[in-house]
């Protein structure tokens, strides 16, 4: 193996391990939030940037592996997201949404420890 087939398939392992890799973020949701065309249920969801789209993935709680309402924790549902950088660090990770009566519209996440904003809907 050349010098330059050694490079680019050490290049190629980085990059794909980076994405592997992409740091997740918890928010919560107490009631049914809107993403885009999507419907978020109540509860923690793991959210995660890649390829420019935000990955949410609810998380189970002691019984709640077995839910009765059919839905499947661990279901990764992905959602088309504007990425934006504020210019400063968020100090927390934050979720700015719209109550429209029994549920939400969500806005944006800040994701903390990032200057990086998530922006839904635009």
């Amino acid at each position: 193996m050349t010098r330059q087939s050694l490079f680019m398939a050490c290049a190629l392992t980085l990059s794909v391990m980076g994405i592997a890799s992409a740091k997740s973020y918890d928010v919560s949701f107490d009631k049914t939030t809107k993403v885009g065309a999507t419907d978020l249920k109540p509860g923690t969801y793991a959210v995660k940037l890649v390829n420019g789209q935000a990955v949410f993935t609810r998380e189970a709680k002691g019984s709640e592996v077995y839910p009765m309402d059919g839905e499947t924790y661990g279901k990764p549902i992905t959602v088309p997201v504007t990425v934006q950088h504020a210019g400063k660090k968020f100090s927390e990770t934050a979720v700015e949404s719209a109550n429209t009566g029994d549920s939400a519209n969500l806005h944006e996440i800040d994701l903390g420890g990032t200057d990086t904003k998530l922006v839904f809907g635009q």
